[in-house]
């Protein structure tokens, strides 16, 4: 029985390269970290923020075709020296693919607001208007599930948007206290420098 198992599934798969069929999508997890520059009144000082983002993708698609892409980020600790985070905006690269449709499902700690996703050239734009991310607390971005058509064969790739301070990908306004006991208003800008590429879909 379980050599006839083993027939059936090799059967299978080869079927699947003859017709063209996409491989089933597979789960990678992505270490990702981001350099961020808050600019103080005292001056700009720099940290760094870790995400692990779960990612899935077809190995390989059909020229022409459709096919879907979820980016997923995991629970994490936010910034403690925050007392919250307002207009977190994230961008995401696409390459080789149009983008038909994204839509956002789940997350934790996104404040009052819902959040909202826009796209255009290529460029998917997550904004959390918060006001989100309590100092320490826990925090999840909304998963991403886009829906991709393919231009032609190559590959196709989703990667973080963002290559400096001046270039960023991820940005926010960020309170933080004073030493006078009151509160004060900085802005964050981001770029991601580890896991940058999150998902490679071959078309062929």
């Amino acid at each position: 029985m379980k050599k006839l198992v083993k027939i059936v599934a090799a059967m299978a798969v080869a079927l699947a390269a003859v017709v063209g069929l996409p491989q089933a999508a597979s789960a990678e997890m992505r270490n990702v970290e981001y350099s961020c520059k808050v600019v103080a009144p005292s001056g700009p000082f720099t940290l760094d923020h870790k995400y692990v983002i779960d990612s899935t993708a077809p190995a390989t698609v059909d020229g022409g075709s459709d096919f879907l892409v979820g980016l997923d980020h995991q629970l994490i600790k936010t910034e403690p020296r925050f007392l919250h985070v307002t207009n977190l905006v994230v961008k995401i690269a696409v390459g080789g693919a149009r983008i038909n449709d994204i839509t956002l499902t789940g997350g934790v700690g996104l404040g009052e607001l819902p959040p909202r996703i826009e796209w255009s050239g290529g460029i998917a734009t997550l904004t959390i208007p918060g006001p989100v991310i309590k100092g320490g607390a826990d925090f999840r971005m909304p998963k991403l599930t886009l829906n991709l058509s393919s231009d032609g064969r190559g590959l196709v790739t989703t990667d973080l948007a963002g290559t400096s301070y001046e270039q960023p990908g991820m940005t926010g306004r960020v309170t933080v206290p004073t030493s006078g006991g009151g509160t004060a208003e900085l802005e964050k800008y981001c770029y991601p420098t580890s896991g940058k590429r999150l998902t490679t879909t071959l078309v062929r």
